[in-house]
């Protein structure tokens, strides 16, 4: 399995610099940041359980969203789950409804201890020497970092290519990743 180290050697043997070795981890950082914004998989899917406390201004109740917290998959509140709505709807007192406002997850006072299903952000590679992006998807880490360092060195041409590359690592993770979810056979209606 590649290493954190590893990524850095490769993004400077790519460059064919030795004056950004001190850039590269930031570099690094950024692709990290560029790919999560777009990067939606199975394995980042994760559940927190939450009880919503009143606050006190609004009389609502509300849910700080998770510190790792990209995009909201669906909340549960007892199984079942609740449906999304404006905030002006929430003012209307819905039943098993929730609306997300900045950091705050708001719900109706029926549904106070929910389970919230999300697309966490992966812990950083740098810090993760088991990451799974090191292991799954390195020539996406390598290929954000180089997206990066070209913006870095301002080579436009060098940038557009790689980025078009990442992103085309990006769209083939994500299909092979629905792939998994489904067998390639047809769905079969029982009645």
């Amino acid at each position: 399995m590649a290493s954190y180290a590893t990524l850095q050697a490769d993004i400077a043997l790519w460059l064919g610099r030795d004056d950004l070795t001190a850039q590269i981890p930031t570099f690094i950082r950024l692709a990290e940041d560029t790919i999560y914004r777009k990067l939606r998989l199975q394995n980042m899917i994760r559940i927190c359980s939450a009880t919503a406390t009143e606050q006190v201004i609004s009389n609502e109740y509300a849910v700080t969203v998770p510190a790792d917290f990209l995009e909201l998959q669906y909340i549960e509140s007892g199984g079942v789950d609740l449906h999304q709505v404006s905030k002006a709807a929430m003012d209307v007192d819905l039943e098993r409804a929730f609306t997300l406002v900045e950091d705050l997850i708001l719900l109706s006072s029926d549904s106070t201890a929910v389970d919230i299903y999300y697309y966490g952000k992966p812990t950083a590679v740098e810090s993760d020497p088991d990451s799974w992006f090191l292991a799954n998807a390195y020539d996406l880490l390598l290929y954000g970092a180089l997206y990066h360092a070209y913006c870095y060195e301002m080579d436009d041409a060098r940038m557009q290519s790689t980025k078009d590359k990442m992103d085309r690592l990006i769209i083939d993770l994500m299909g092979a990743d629905n792939k998994s979810r489904w067998s390639d056979n047809p769905l079969v209606q029982h009645g």
